[in-house]
């Protein structure tokens, strides 16, 4: 499961971007699909019959296919747990740009590409073997399968998500304000972004992602903020400046408000772990 966030990961942000996952009905595939659908991505997953497609819509995908020769648009990632003919099939659907992670080979069969296969506008194919530490990909996992207990036995953390699901059209504009959460961003400036009049772009937002610029805005200064506690030793009142919240005390407001505890608390049970 490690090396399936690192793949995740591996392209960049997922917002807004078609995300094939072969082999999807599998335990990693399933996970896989929940993931790039947490992430933001348009998920496709690739099934090989309709049964064992049965349920992955539930888990976050867009769309479910039985094979590849129903699929009519590029990719911008490939996820294949499959390999063989399917990982040269997903390969030819990779748009430009485009990246294709390899972590798995069910099939094992031979992928045979056919010439000139690799001529053409630059695209990447990357395998994956876990190497080296995985604290901060199992750490990541945890929390998002088995949240924690808040403080005084209440009931858990609600799990966050990476990034809300947005549609293509708004992908620009969030991909922007998620490099801006350190500046007073209004939704204002979002609207602005977007070329659209701010009561237009408002509902757009919600129609969209299912919840309000405002709100999606301290989601993700709060995301930012977690993995600042978890990742540096920087005070909270320079994680409150440098995720947007300004003063360690409106920090402190959402962050007990959200996650039912205070940064402090948090940074006790998450930094660096687990070991």
């Amino acid at each position: 499961m490690a090396a399936l966030l690192r793949a995740l990961r591996a392209p960049g942000s997922l917002l807004g971007r078609r995300v094939l996952i072969t082999g999807a009905s599998g335990g990693v595939g399933r996970f896989a699909v929940r993931l790039a659908s947490i992430a933001g991505a348009h998920v496709i997953a690739c099934v090989g019959s309709a049964a064992r497609g049965e349920g992955l819509d539930k888990v976050g995908a867009d769309e479910v296919v039985v094979g590849l020769d129903g699929i009519d648009t590029p990719v911008d990632v490939v996820l294949d747990n499959v390999g063989g003919p399917q990982l040269v099939a997903a390969w030819q659907l990779l748009a430009p740009g485009g990246s294709l992670q390899s972590i798995g080979w069910t099939s094992g069969e031979l992928a045979v590409f056919p010439a000139y296969s690799t001529v053409g506008p630059p695209k990447a194919l990357t395998s994956f073997l876990i190497d080296g530490p995985v604290a901060e990909e199992l750490a990541s996992l945890v929390r998002l399968v088995v949240p924690p207990h808040r403080e005084g036995g209440q009931s858990q953390y609600v799990p966050r998500p990476l990034r809300p699901a947005a549609a293509p059209s708004l992908a620009p504009v969030l991909a922007w304000a998620q490099q801006q959460l350190d500046r007073p961003v209004t939704v204002g400036d979002l609207a602005e972004q977007a070329a659209m009049a701010p009561r237009t772009f408002a509902r757009r937002f919600r129609d969209e992602t299912g919840t309000t610029p405002h709100r999606w805005l301290v989601q993700q200064r709060l995301h930012e903020a977690q993995q600042r506690l978890e990742s540096t030793s920087d005070d909270i009142g320079r994680i409150a400046r440098e995720t947007g919240f300004v003063t360690a005390e409106t920090l402190r407001h959402h962050f007990r408000r959200a996650f039912g505890t205070s940064p402090t608390s948090y940074r006790r049970r998450f930094r660096n772990a687990p070991a």
